[in-house]
C-alpha cells in the first residue's frame, strides 16, 4: 500500500514540474507582451537617436562625467548596430570615427592630467581638436 502511494506522489510531482517548466518556457501571446518587453518599433531610429545623444554629449564634454557618458553612449550604439546591423556602411564608419576621436581625446586628457578638465583638455575641447 505504501509503494503505490509513493509512486503516485512521484508521478504527480513529475507531472507538476513538467507542466510548470512547459508553461514558463512558452512565450506569451503577442497581445500579452508587457510594453517594457515589447520589441522596439524602429530599432534603427533608436540607434540614430543614441548616436545623436552621444554627439551632443561629445560636443559638450565640459566634465569628466559628460565625456564618460558620451563614450558609453557611442559604445552602446556600436554594440546595438553590431548585434542587429542597423546602420548603412557610411553611418557605421562615421560612428566608429567619432567614437575613436572621443577615445583619443580621453586618452590625451588622461596623459595630460588625471581628468579631462585639465588645461590641455579644456583647450582642446574649446578648439575642437580631435585625433
Amino acid at each position: 500500500m505504501l509503494m503505490p502511494l509513493r509512486n503516485l506522489l512521484i508521478l504527480t510531482m513529475i507531472t507538476l514540474v513538467t507542466s510548470v517548466v512547459a508553461c514558463s518556457s512558452t512565450p506569451p501571446p503577442a497581445n500579452e507582451v508587457p510594453s517594457s518587453q515589447a520589441p522596439a518599433e524602429n530599432p534603427r531610429a533608436e540607434v540614430l537617436a543614441m548616436i545623436q545623444e552621444a554627439n551632443e554629449l561629445w560636443e559638450a564634454r565640459h566634465t569628466p562625467e559628460s565625456l564618460r557618458l558620451a563614450l558609453s553612449t557611442y559604445d552602446d550604439a556600436l554594440a546595438r548596430h553590431l548585434d542587429e546591423a542597423l546602420l548603412d556602411e557610411r553611418a557605421h564608419f562615421d560612428l566608429q570615427l567619432r567614437r575613436a576621436r572621443a577615445y583619443a581625446f580621453a586618452a590625451r586628457a588622461a596623459l595630460a592630467g588625471d581628468a579631462p578638465a585639465s588645461a590641455e583638455a579644456a583647450r582642446a575641447a574649446r578648439s575642437g581638436e580631435e585625433a
